[in-house]
C-alpha cells in the first residue's frame, strides 16, 4: 500500500461530519488514556470533493500522533474554519511534549519517527506523517506543523475549495 497510493474516490464530503465521526470513534480510547478531545468548528463548513476514507485516515493518524505526544494525558482540540478564499482549514492542537524547531523541517519525510524527535513515541516506522502528507497533497491540499517544546503542537491541514469533483 505504501509503494502505490490508493486511487482517489472523490465525492462531496462534509469535513465537520467526518471530524465528528473520528472524534466519536477515538473518544473511548482517548478517555482511557486521560486525553480529552474537543471539536471546535465555527459555523457551517463548505462541502469539498475529497476521498472520504483518505481524509478520515489522515485525521486518525494526526490525532493518534497527538495522543502519543501526551503520555501523561492532555487535551486535543480539532478546529475547523472556512478561509476567505473558500478553502477549509482543519487544525489539530495538542498539549503534548512538542517538537523542536530543528526537527520540524523533516517531520513529513518518510522514515522520520517522532520517537526520534521527542523521545516519547516508541516503535513507529516513521511513515504516518509522510503518508498523511501524501494523501492531503494528492487531493490538492497542504499540511504543516508548528510546535513549541513543552507546550504542544499544531498540525494544520488546508483543503482548497473545489467547484467540481475534478482534481485540480
Amino acid at each position: 500500500q505504501f509503494a502505490r497510493m490508493p486511487r482517489l474516490e472523490l465525492e462531496q464530503v462534509d469535513v465537520r461530519e467526518i471530524s465528528e465521526q473520528v472524534v466519536k470513534f477515538l473518544a473511548p480510547e482517548f478517555e482511557r488514556l486521560s486525553v480529552g478531545i474537543e471539536l471546535d468548528v465555527a459555523g457551517r463548513l463548505p462541502s469539498l470533493y475529497l476521498d472520504r476514507n483518505q481524509f478520515r485516515q489522515v485525521l486518525l493518524n494526526l490525532l493518534r500522533n497527538s495522543q502519543e505526544a501526551m503520555p501523561d494525558g492532555g487535551k486535543i482540540t480539532i478546529r475547523g474554519r472556512e478561509e476567505p478564499d473558500g478553502a477549509v482549514e482543519v487544525g489539530i492542537l495538542d498539549t503534548g511534549v512538542g517538537i523542536t524547531k530543528e526537527a520540524l523541517p523533516n517531520l513529513f519525510e518518510q522514515f522520520t519517527s517522532i520517537g526520534g524527535i521527542h523521545d516519547r513515541k516508541m516503535g513507529g516506522l516513521g511513515l504516518g506523517l509522510f503518508i498523511a502528507k501524501s494523501l492531503i497533497v494528492g487531493q490538492g491540499g497542504t499540511i504543516s506543523a508548528d510546535s513549541t517544546p513543552g507546550e504542544g503542537t499544531l498540525m494544520t491541514v488546508r483543503l482548497p475549495k473545489q467547484t467540481s469533483n475534478a482534481q485540480s
